[in-house]
């Protein structure tokens, strides 16, 4: 926080929330010794997120991506998005994609924060086809290779199927309707009509066609 030249007030105000801490119980007119807390923030604390987004800032700074580095997009490259603690790492070849995460490793263990492997995956995006290793190694972690994964609640897939993320929208879509079935029902005295449409634009070979969903009551 000092580094990005936050007040000193709030400094210290976020130093006595978590450093120190001291608790005593009191239980009728007894009153228990002071003991030290060591759980610091706790899950769901405010200053949490906060504070979170703060060291990650940090750490990408730190990394110092240079505008060479990462995936080309007209006139701009993009090597890193990061969105709270999910992070996509983006290069044209492995070996870029290692020297690019060994960066973000080296920079992340300063502030005290580490890669989940279990939770970790990489995927090869190519408009040929090639055949490519089923997992990546990086230093001491092997990430597993995956044809598609879940990024800010929107599937990706290696063969850019936007199929299957329109038919994963449409799911939703019809669990919540059914799901709300009962409070749009005439026998709860409801006597508005309910109208709702959903229309799609499929792939080219599509082109021109349309799912429409219509229900009135």
């Amino acid at each position: 926080m000092k580094e990005f030249h936050f007040p000193q007030k709030l400094v210290n105000l976020v130093s006595i929330s978590v450093m120190e801490i001291l608790i005593r119980v009191q239980i009728g007119n007894l009153v228990t010794d002071p003991t030290t807390v060591n759980l610091k923030l706790k899950q769901g604390d405010s200053l949490s997120p906060i504070l979170f987004n703060v060291g990650l800032e940090k750490v990408i700074r730190e990394m110092k991506i240079s505008p060479n580095e990462g995936i080309r997009l007209q006139d701009t490259s993009i090597g890193l998005l990061a969105y709270a603690d999910d992070i996509v790492l983006m290069e044209e070849s492995q070996d870029k994609l290692k020297y690019l995460f060994s960066k973000l490793y080296k920079a992340a263990s300063k502030v005290g924060l580490c890669v989940n492997e279990g939770k970790t995956e990489y995927m090869f995006l190519s408009r040929r086809r090639i055949p490519f290793c089923q997992s990546i190694k990086i230093d001491q972690y092997e990430f597993k290779r995956v044809e598609q994964f879940i990024y800010l609640s929107s599937i990706l897939s290696e063969k850019n199927n936007v199929a299957i993320e329109v038919a994963a929208r449409i799911q939703a879509g019809n669990k919540c309707y059914y799901g709300l079935t009962k409070c749009m029902d005439r026998k709860h005295g409801h006597s508005e009509k309910w109208t709702s449409i959903d229309s799609w634009s499929l792939k080219e070979k599509c082109c021109g066609k349309y799912m429409a969903r219509s229900k009135m009551k």
